[in-house]
């Protein structure tokens, strides 16, 4: 696959290429050099891995079912606020109501229609086309980037791996830590591969993709959102940074008139975000390995699923890693990983993640978390007050077949793994429940916290991407007045 167009400086049949391939033959294996040179996987096949306790929410109803609810007609005027609804750049035209319990929202913007699953995925959709809509009323041209990077590459020299290609070592001392650092990310290369959202080896190893990074992370977006139109931006800007001579340290863009975006970002909160900068997908990998087998005990096997797994992208991996290191005192977390291996779609890798979160923000907000365990395939948790905890990631959910199977299981799993009359229950609900959906889970005893997408998680969002103030460390000369 070739998801990036050829740059007539950068092409195969160029003379950069020509010089790439040529220190590449003579520092690298030839298997290994083929490796590196070829292309970020197609999108997997959704549904080929073992199915999981999840996916009974998807389980249709009979007509004749006494409990199925009729079906709302999705009116985004009923369904969505206004900032959800319509801005600068967008529209959402329609709203169907899927498998799941989730949304899937149909976005019309000046460059097409987008399509979102999950109303945390619509937040992140609108932020994206905003930022991109306020790149361009700000006045940027490609030719402001390009010229400024040219400008600057002399006081920007070359880092990653582009130094090691065109500067080959010539005294041991240089060897250690850049050599080190290299290696495992080769390995990890040939070892795992790249998911289908990620760029090939040839672009990482050229530098474009780290200026892509760089890119995303002064704008504050996901280098690895699935978001066509915002990839297509990112690729054109790295590629004139990279014509330019400048991979890595681009420039402020400073907005006319006072409305500015900020570019970079310094806050506390901000680890996530370095990561996804400054490091590659091969090395994220290698940092989650390690946290896998050392922190959470995972076995190897299972490990691997996880860091191999085709559905989750850099950048979700590190969500579920990272939300479940801030339960430092819960236990056995690595069934969460266990379980997060049976997606078999995106959106049910992309469930896993809000679940971790969910987990991270209850206990930030309410109660610490003490041990998690599989409720008959189903994640859940006790807290240091002998309560119960399950997360379930739903926009709306009618009391349905599914529903009714779904619960039916969860309470046969608790039973078998501790007391059956705890104090609480908690159902932590992303998005809402229909009357007699909530009405149902009560009788059985559960207290239930709905609208936690809006109360807990779009700050969790907008934290984990939203730019913060320049850093001046990072800084070249400005465009604009």
């Amino acid at each position: 696959m070739q998801r990036h167009p050829p740059s007539p400086q950068l092409s195969p049949g160029g003379t950069k290429t020509g010089v790439l391939l040529k220190n590449l033959s003579g520092l690298l294996p030839a298997a290994l050099l083929a490796a590196l040179l070829a292309c970020a996987p197609d999108m997997p096949r959704p549904g080929s891995g073992s199915a999981s306790r999840y996916e009974l929410l998807d389980a249709s109803s009979s007509s004749a079912a006494p409990f199925q609810e009729p079906a709302w007609e999705l009116d985004p005027l009923v369904v969505l606020p206004a900032e959800e609804r319509q801005g600068e750049g967008f529209r959402v035209e329609s709203i169907r109501y899927g498998p799941g319990f989730v949304y899937t929202y149909s976005i019309l913007t000046e460059n097409g229609e987008l399509e979102a699953r999950g109303r945390g995925r619509l937040r992140k959709r609108v932020r994206e086309i905003q930022t991109l809509a306020g790149l361009k009323s700000a006045g940027v041209e490609d030719s402001d980037v390009y010229v400024l990077a040219l400008a600057n590459a002399a006081g920007a020299p070359a880092e990653g791996g582009m130094q090691l290609l065109f500067n080959p070592i010539r005294t041991t001392t240089n060897i250690p830590k850049g050599m080190w650092s290299m290696a495992q990310g080769y390995y990890e290369m040939i070892g795992a591969g790249r998911t289908y959202l990620e760029d090939d080896y040839f672009h990482e190893l050229i530098g474009f993709s780290r200026a892509k990074r760089e890119w995303a992370y002064r704008l504050g977006l996901d280098p690895y959102s699935a978001n066509p139109q915002l990839q297509a931006v990112l690729d054109r800007l790295a590629w004139l940074s990279l014509a330019g001579g400048m991979t890595v340290r681009l420039p402020l863009i400073a907005v006319p008139g006072g409305a500015s975006i900020a570019l970079t970002v310094t806050n506390t909160s901000d680890d996530m975000k370095r990561e996804l900068r400054d490091e590659t997908p091969e090395e994220i990998r290698i940092r989650n390995r390690k946290i896998l087998l050392e922190t959470f005990s995972v076995e190897q096997t299972e490990a691997t699923n996880f860091i191999e797994h085709p559905w989750y992208s850099p950048t979700a991996q590190l969500e579920i890693v990272d939300a479940l290191m801030a339960l430092s005192q819960a236990g056995n977390r690595k069934v969460f990983i266990e379980l997060s291996t049976l997606a078999d779609t995106p959106t049910e890798a992309y469930s896993f993640t809000r679940l971790a979160l969910l987990f991270q923000a209850f206990e930030s907000n309410v109660e610490s978390l003490t041990r998690l365990f599989s409720a008959n395939g189903l994640i859940a948790a006790e807290t240091d007050r002998g309560n119960l905890v399950v997360p379930l990631n739903v926009d709306f959910g009618f009391w349905t077949q599914g529903a009714a199977l779904f619960l039916e299981r969860l309470d046969e799993g608790i039973q078998d793994q501790g007391p059956k009359n705890r104090q609480k229950k908690y159902a932590l609900v992303s998005g809402s429940l229909s009357p007699e959906a909530r009405s149902e889970l009560q009788n059985r005893g559960w207290t239930v916290m709905e609208n936690l997408e809006d109360i807990w998680l779009d700050k969790i969002d907008a934290d984990a991407f939203t730019p913060a103030e320049p850093d001046p460390n990072r800084i070249l000369p400005e465009i604009g007045s």
